[in-house]
């Protein structure tokens, strides 16, 4: 297998998330997974491709507090950006692009009730990702380019919290941001569920 052909298969995606969240979410009793999605506009940081793209963000968090009376929690995230960009004001240029990324961010509750938490965070990114950007005349393809490259970088945003039962929660990210090496970046909004 390639490392082009690593991103190409959907399931294989899943397979991906899948085990690397498998050792995250065993072991810790007071740890709370959520799972959700929402909107990301990404930018790759390669020379052929200048305009960011746009899609969905499917997200994973695992918090696992420092203890049961702390505010610190660590939170492994997995984001997703599955962005397909070919708009007609892009007729030119069209992209397919996923990038996926893992994320152990460190929050703090800077609000913290018993029914609603408020946490911002950040902390180290790793995302890996693969593009096929399509340059089009009129009339038809002229040529693709396709790359697939690592990025490393820091990933920041904020993040709300409302439990609606003991075993409910429903969380909001409103921002969340990720600057990396190469000009990479990526930012998404979320809404997210306890599992």
């Amino acid at each position: 297998m390639n490392k082009q052909s690593l991103f190409a298969s959907p399931l294989r995606l899943v397979a991906i998330v899948i085990v690397a969240f498998t050792f995250l979410i065993a072991g810790n009793t007071s740890a709370q997974t959520y799972f959700g999605a929402g909107y990301a506009t990404v930018e790759y940081g390669i020379p052929f491709k200048t305009d960011p793209d746009n899609g969905v963000a499917i997200t994973i968090q695992h918090e696992i507090p420092f203890n049961t009376e702390s505010r610190w929690s660590i939170v492994p995230t997995l984001n997703m950006a599955v962005c397909i960009d070919n708009e007609e004001r892009t007729l030119e240029e069209s992209s397919n692009g996923v990038s996926l990324s893992l994320s152990p961010v460190v929050a703090y509750n800077v609000i913290n009730k018993s029914k609603f938490t408020l946490s911002p965070f950040a902390g180290p990114s790793f995302t890996y990702f693969n593009v096929l950007t399509t340059f089009n005349d009129e009339e038809s393809i002229v040529y693709s380019v396709q790359d697939s490259d690592f990025r490393y970088g820091f990933e920041f945003g904020i993040m709300a919290t409302y439990k609606i039962t003991d075993n409910f929660h429903v969380r909001a990210v409103p921002f969340s941001g990720n600057g990396g090496n190469n000009r990479y970046s990526r930012m998404n909004f979320s809404l997210l569920f306890s599992l």
